[in-house]
């Protein structure tokens, strides 16, 4: 299947009906309202500072995507007749593209659901799929509710070898 093409409907804990799909270039508002509308805590864990607003180009950067090398799912609900953005998860490959790191962020609201396991899960499936062999992340030691989550998908936790402020998760794809 190409990787654009991914689509899963999924029914949270609480009933609500999500659909998990790859971003768009047409996504650019939805991706921007979201990052704009979370909490200080949820921006400070993804982005490791203040960032308020994505500016044009951190945008374009998240919302144009070649579906291999970089890949983006979003969650999204119908309000109304239309789409809300309630989550984001990418991976993006380094210099070797059979290694990629990834992120997830989550609004506050729709965290501990099941959304945000079911959005990582199928990053990671996409990821097995394009034959990549390790998915790693960078955390803040203090987030303690990620490295509990990202631990019961099989991520292991290692002191980062760069950046003392911070920990990398990893995880084998190959196996």
């Amino acid at each position: 299947m190409n990787n654009k093409d991914f689509r899963k409907e999924i029914t949270l804990s609480d009933g609500t009906k999500v659909l998990i799909r790859p971003i768009t270039v047409d996504d650019a508002n939805l991706e921007w309202n979201f990052v704009h509308n979370l909490s200080q805590d949820a921006r400070t864990f993804r982005f490791f500072g203040a960032t308020k607003d994505l500016s044009p180009q951190m945008l374009h950067f998240f919302t144009n995507i070649d579906y291999v090398t970089h890949m983006a799912l979003i969650a999204v609900i119908n309000n109304d007749g239309v789409e809300k953005e309630i989550a984001v998860a990418r991976y993006i490959c380094g210099n070797s593209k059979s290694v990629c790191e990834f992120a997830i962020v989550v609004d506050d609201h729709w965290q501990h659901k099941g959304l945000g396991g079911e959005l990582l899960k199928s990053l990671i499936e996409i990821a097995k799929a394009e034959k990549l062999s390790e998915m790693s992340g960078e955390i803040l030691p203090h987030n303690q509710k990620m490295i509990d989550f990202i631990k019961e998908l099989g991520f292991k936790i290692f002191p980062h070898p760069e950046d003392k402020k911070l920990l990398l998760a990893k995880l084998n794809l190959a196996e």
